[in-house]
């Protein structure tokens, strides 16, 4: 079984990366904590010792490492390879290894445990904002009924809050709604405006 079949380690895909193979440019297709897979126009050789400069954007310097042709695959336009890195030097390695360990362990699991019941609570209240704020299908329409509205009402009957002007009133006269009767445009009931409660007003 060749070794891009059999992986220890997690492999983590990282592009727009140049890769220096001796005399041979490559791009880095992915890393794992132990070597590296590249793209290239020409086929290396299995078992081969090159020098490795990997240009990382956020290094200041290019990683130096010797490395070591694993497998090589070819492709329609040149050739893929997996390379174990052997060594290099310190500031290379630690960098090496810090990177991997960003992506192996993401943000989220680097916080300190006594922060993470403080975290749910904030994500979980932010939710329960989310889900019971009213919610407007149509913007354009929201804005142009808010534009004229004097006063956002509830609904004692559903709990539905709406600006005053998407009320309707029922078809009879105005002697015979002398008690301002208007339907609720969430559940369609009818009720009396006195009965409403105002959430907002517009001042």
């Amino acid at each position: 079984m060749r070794d891009e079949e059999k992986r220890r380690h997690k492999r983590f895909p990282l592009e727009k990366v140049r890769v220096e193979l001796g005399k041979e440019v490559a791009t880095l297709q992915d890393f794992s904590k132990r070597g590296i897979g590249v793209r290239l126009r020409d086929i290396l050789k299995t078992g081969e010792r090159i020098n490795l400069k990997i240009h990382l954007h956020k290094a200041k310097k290019p990683l130096r490492f010797k490395g070591e042709v694993r497998w090589t695959k070819r492709t329609g336009f040149g050739s893929k390879a997996g390379i174990k890195l052997l060594k290099g030097d310190n500031k290379s390695v630690d960098f090496f290894r810090k990177l991997y360990q960003r992506f192996e362990n993401p943000v989220w699991r680097r916080v300190p445990d006594f922060l993470l019941p403080t975290i749910v609570a904030i994500v979980v209240i932010a939710l329960v904002g989310i889900l019971s704020a009213p919610k407007i299908e149509n913007i354009a329409h929201a804005r142009a009924i808010s534009k004229y509205a004097t006063e956002r009402l509830k609904c004692p009957m559903c709990g539905h809050t709406s600006y005053s002007t998407e009320y309707d009133f029922p078809d009879i006269t105005e002697e015979e709604n002398e008690k301002q009767i208007v339907i609720c445009p969430k559940c369609h009931k009818q009720i009396s405006y006195y009965d409403l409660e105002v959430v907002w007003r517009k001042k």
